[in-house]
């Protein structure tokens, strides 16, 4: 009786380890739990030179049966831009049975700016024009001209001299929008205006920074046939006495000038030829440097009414004018956003860098 009841106990056990190994086996066979994925924080910040393989790091995964994972994880998706101004990396781990795992955590980057435009030119144009010469670029995109929308608060006949207010929007792969209204002058082929050239046309500045120095921005001006440098100021020549003072009068002075060099001169008559200085140029507008938006600073020249003869140069019939855009911008990023588009052939932007045209409209 005892030789029976331990071969009873002897079969128990060996069965009881069958069925735990079938079990086991069968479970392991059917393993359809995914790897557990795990992260050393729960948001990351980069910069956005950075290849996107490096999101990957401080994330690993491990599975119950093929252990650590961690070489299948993959990046499935960036998000768009929260209101935050942070984006959503999607991941994903798999096991050998094919078992997946999910987990996300934000990313904000540390030197990211939002899509600015680019003005090569003035916006102003002879009549007759059929698009306007704007770019844009992204700092993750590059170049997004392309993507440029372009609508008018009325509708407005581009064939006709005036000053007309368009509105530009444009928008990266990560839903930020930028957004400049900004004037558009128009003016008779035949007009003959004073050209007034700036070094920019377009200047983007942070929010609460120090007031501009807008007459840095003038370069040259052309009235009539003839073009001025406004950045060449006329050279003043002093002249001194044998004490090395100064003479406020050289021209009837009775004794031997002297140069900056102490050595003796002779008195030239100054260059008395026609110039047109930035003190010429009436500069008006203001920008409010605590605010985001884009504002305009009017740059005008209007000829004397001698100055033809003055100058010798044919001159011109009107005032001469051009703008330059200042974008004050908050760094926050804008998602979301639209224009309100009446529909018209002549919106239609120009590459600056290629010369290439494109459709401003809303599609």
């Amino acid at each position: 009786m005892g030789r029976l009841k331990r071969f009873s106990l002897i079969v128990f056990i060996l069965a009881a380890a069958g069925f735990a190994f079938l079990y086991v086996t069968k479970v392991l066979a059917n393993d359809r739990k995914g790897p557990e994925i795990s992260m050393d924080s729960d948001s990351v910040e980069i910069s956005v030179e950075d290849d996107t393989s490096i999101l990957l790091n401080g994330i690993t995964a491990r599975d119950a049966r093929d252990g650590d994972v961690t070489d299948s994880l993959v990046i499935e998706n960036i998000s768009s831009f929260m209101s935050d101004g942070s984006r959503v990396v999607s991941y994903a781990a798999f096991d050998s049975e094919g078992n997946v795992s999910k987990a996300q955590r934000n990313v904000t980057y540390s030197d990211y700016r939002s899509p600015q435009f680019i003005l090569k030119a003035p916006l102003s144009y002879n009549t007759g024009k059929s698009g306007v010469d704007i770019s844009a670029e992204d700092i993750l995109d590059g170049d997004i001209t392309r993507n440029i929308q372009i609508s008018m608060e009325e509708y407005y006949d581009f064939s006709e001299e005036g000053e007309y207010t368009l509105n530009f929007l444009v928008s990266n792969s990560a839903g930020d929008v930028s957004t400049l209204t900004a004037t558009v002058d128009i003016h008779s082929s035949s007009s003959r205006r004073p050209v007034i050239t700036l070094t920019d046309y377009i200047v983007y500045v942070d929010q609460g920074s120090r007031r501009l120095d807008y007459a840095s921005y003038l370069d040259k001006i052309t009235v009539g046939n003839v073009t001025y440098d406004l950045n060449e100021e006329p050279e003043e020549v002093i002249y001194y006495d044998y004490l090395g003072e100064p003479v406020d009068d050289p021209e009837n002075y009775y004794g031997t000038l002297y140069d900056e060099d102490g050595n003796a001169t002779e008195y030239v008559e100054p260059d008395d030829t026609f110039r047109i200085t930035k003190d010429d140029i009436r500069i008006r507008g203001t920008v409010d440097y605590n605010k985001a938006g884009s504002y305009e600073v009017v740059y005008t020249y209007s000829p004397a009414t001698d100055e033809g003869s003055a100058s010798g140069i044919v001159s011109s019939e009107s005032s001469g004018t051009v703008r330059l855009i200042v974008v004050v911008d908050d760094g926050q990023v804008s998602v979301g956003g639209s224009l309100t588009f009446i529909e018209d052939d002549t919106l239609n932007y120009i590459d600056g860098d290629t010369g290439n045209e494109g459709s401003g409209g809303g599609n």
